[in-house]
């Protein structure tokens, strides 16, 4: 009503009351103790105020994504996170897509003089809407607001790409492989580029979605600034190194489970990475080099057989645990590899054989094939010290970035098993000694 156009919210509230027992309008005050939010830069009363908003039919959208639940195209790891995909979906609200804010996508709609809405592109193909529709108006303004962020992001798998523009980009790079994200997002903007990929491309953006664990101090608890709990990850890295760093968080990254992040931690990583360089000195000190082209025989030593046969395996498993995104265990396999099986004991057996002239070129042959491996199926996550190793080493010119990192190599081996099981034997037979020896220490 007039009367209260333009009044300060109290002093309308007192004027209404009067006007409602005037009127005989009023039937009963009842006192309501109320939460009152208050905003915390300005001090005022924060109340909700009702306005015109738009709005998106989400179920509409949500349709073909439960056909792709249905026929199981969505894989999430861990996989229980589907459960809380598919109840969101099923439960789905009206999604508001609109924005009170300075920044952003402004909604694509026109009014004219008599507001009459236009959705268009842009204001020239507004006019020319409103001029088959209702020649005899025209457009005065764009809508104020501005589109809710997720509801930009939603576009970003195709739109980064071209698109509508269907040219190389959007057909080599859409749909891609695999989402990694948050669990706090999977709804905000997972779900909202599946709805939005289905509806303009009738693809889903991505087949599998890593759900990656959150950083937590080394109690467990959330980083606050507040609690003073905060580790910076720059301040590591000037400690320790930025692939002392990267291994530490991929070695934690257990599926399900948050990190517990701390300084000893990456120091412990920081000590795998010295080992790496010590490998490197070591070739280097031995003027061993990579051969061009490898082709495996069963060589005059049988520790070469045994490292060959143990990178074999090893890769094997590290290809199942990276397509199950299982990337802490990978990354335990590969430290177990190269700590125990290939400088504990490979290069230590392989000092003994040096000694003797005729075993340098088989044991040079066979160090740098397995150690340029050991550089490759590492250089994801500890990328700058094998691409300095590699280019040192002479093992390719433009590093290993560009590399492809394949299960296929040395795939069609065929190792005597009976002289790797007498091998594994010597093995055990050393590691027993040591034991022995090092218990009868400890009693003394």
């Amino acid at each position: 009503p007039k009367d209260f156009v333009g009044l300060d919210r109290y002093e309308a509230r007192k004027l209404i009351l009067d006007f409602l027992k005037k009127s005989n309008l009023l039937e009963k005050q009842i006192k309501n103790k109320m939460i009152v939010p208050i905003g915390d830069r300005s001090g005022s009363i924060i109340e909700p105020l009702i306005t015109t908003q738009w709005f998106v039919d989400s179920k509409k959208l949500c349709k073909d994504v439960k056909k792709i639940i249905k026929k199981n195209e969505l894989k999430f790891f861990p996989s229980s996170w589907i459960n809380t995909f598919k109840y969101w979906i099923e439960n789905i609200e009206p999604w508001c897509i609109s924005r009170q804010i300075w920044w952003g996508h402004r909604i694509p709609v026109w009014y004219s003089d008599r507001n009459t809405k236009i959705a268009a592109e842009n204001i020239n193909e507004a006019k020319k809407i409103l001029k088959k529709q209702k020649p005899n108006e025209k457009i005065t303004h764009q809508d104020n607001d501005v589109l809710d962020t997720w509801f930009s992001s939603a576009l970003w798998p195709f739109s980064t790409l071209g698109w509508p523009n269907k040219k190389n980009l959007l057909k080599t790079y859409y749909p891609t492989s695999v989402l990694v994200t948050g669990f706090d997002i999977i709804f905000f903007w997972v779900a909202r580029m599946i709805m939005m990929g289905l509806f303009f491309m009738k693809k889903i953006p991505f087949e599998n979605i890593y759900i990656h664990p959150l950083v937590k101090d080394e109690n467990g608890e959330k980083m606050s600034k507040s609690k003073g709990n905060v580790i910076d990850p720059l301040e590591l890295i000037d400690l320790y190194g930025a692939d002392s760093l990267r291994f530490t968080l991929v070695n934690l990254s257990t599926q399900g489970r948050d990190i517990k992040l701390s300084n000893k931690l990456v120091e412990n990583s920081r000590n795998f990475i010295t080992k790496l360089w010590n490998v490197a000195r070591f070739s280097q000190f031995n003027n061993f080099t990579l051969a061009k082209k490898y082709n495996y025989s069963p060589g005059v030593l049988i520790l070469n057989d045994w490292i060959i046969n143990k990178l074999f395996k090893t890769k094997k498993k590290i290809f199942k645990q990276l397509n199950e995104y299982k990337f802490n265990l990978l990354v335990n396999e590969l430290y177990h590899f190269v700590w125990h099986d290939f400088c504990d004991l490979y290069i230590e057996f392989c000092k003994v054989y040096m000694e003797q002239n005729k075993f340098k070129k088989e044991i040079s042959s066979t160090f740098s094939v397995v150690f340029k491996n050991i550089l490759n199926l590492l250089n994801p996550i500890t990328p700058f010290i094998t691409e300095k190793i590699c280019i040192e080493l002479n093992y390719n010119k433009k590093g290993l970035f560009n590399e492809e990192l394949s299960s296929d190599s040395l795939k069609d081996i065929k190792i005597n098993k009976k002289k790797i099981n007498d091998f594994e034997n010597i093995i055990l037979l050393i590691k027993t000694v040591r034991s022995e020896t090092s218990g009868k220490k400890t009693s003394q």
